[in-house]
C-alpha cells in the first residue's frame, strides 16, 4: 500500500500584483537611500571646503544696521534661560523676604532685585544666601530703608548683582 503525503498547508502562488508592488517598494527605497547618501556627501564637502571671504562687502545702510542690532539684542534676550534665573530667586528667598521686582539685562548680566524684608536680620541672611550662590557675583546692597510714616513697616531694599549665565546653565534645577 502506498501512502500519499498529507499537505496541511495549501500551497499558494504569490499574486503577480503583490510581487510587483514589493519590487517597486524596494526600488523606491533604494532610490531614497541613494539620494540621502548623495546629500550627506554634498554637505560634508561643503563643510570641508575652505570658506572664501570676499574683500568687497557691500555697505549696510544705517537703518538696516540699527535693525540688525535690535534683532541681535532680542535674540540674546530670548536665548537667556530666564526660567533658571527665576528659579534661582524662588529657591533662595527665605521666610521674611518678599521680592517685589526683578530687573535683568541679558546683555550685561546685571540684576536689580527689589523687595521687602521683615527686619534687618532677615535681609542680612538673604544677602548671605545670594553671596554664596555660585551663579551670582558682585552681590551688593544698594539701598535699604523703612518708610517713616508707618510703624512696624517692612524694610524696603534693592540689591544689585551680576548673573553668571555659564554657571547657571551647568546647574540643573
Amino acid at each position: 500500500m502506498h501512502l500519499a503525503p498529507i499537505a496541511f498547508i495549501e500551497s499558494r502562488r504569490w499574486p503577480l500584483a503583490g510581487v510587483l508592488l514589493a519590487l517597486l517598494a524596494a526600488v523606491l527605497l533604494a532610490w531614497q537611500a541613494q539620494r540621502a547618501l548623495d546629500e550627506g556627501q554634498a554637505l560634508q564637502r561643503q563643510r570641508a571646503a575652505p570658506r572664501r571671504v570676499t574683500a568687497a562687502t557691500p555697505a549696510v545702510p544705517p537703518a538696516q544696521a540699527q535693525r540688525q542690532g535690535q534683532i541681535e539684542t532680542l535674540a540674546r534676550q530670548l536665548a537667556t534661560p530666564w526660567e533658571r534665573l527665576f528659579e534661582l530667586f524662588e529657591r533662595q528667598t527665605p521666610p521674611g523676604i518678599v521680592l517685589t521686582r526683578l530687573d535683568a539685562d541679558a546683555q550685561t548680566g546685571r540684576l536689580e532685585i527689589k523687595g521687602q524684608a521683615r527686619g534687618a536680620e532677615a535681609l542680612g541672611r538673604y544677602l548671605v544666601l545670594l553671596e554664596r550662590d555660585p551663579r551670582l557675583a558682585g552681590v551688593l546692597l544698594r539701598r535699604h530703608e523703612r518708610p517713616r510714616d508707618e510703624a512696624g513697616a517692612a524694610l524696603e531694599f534693592a540689591v544689585g548683582a551680576t548673573w553668571r549665565a555659564a554657571a547657571a546653565a551647568e546647574i540643573t534645577p
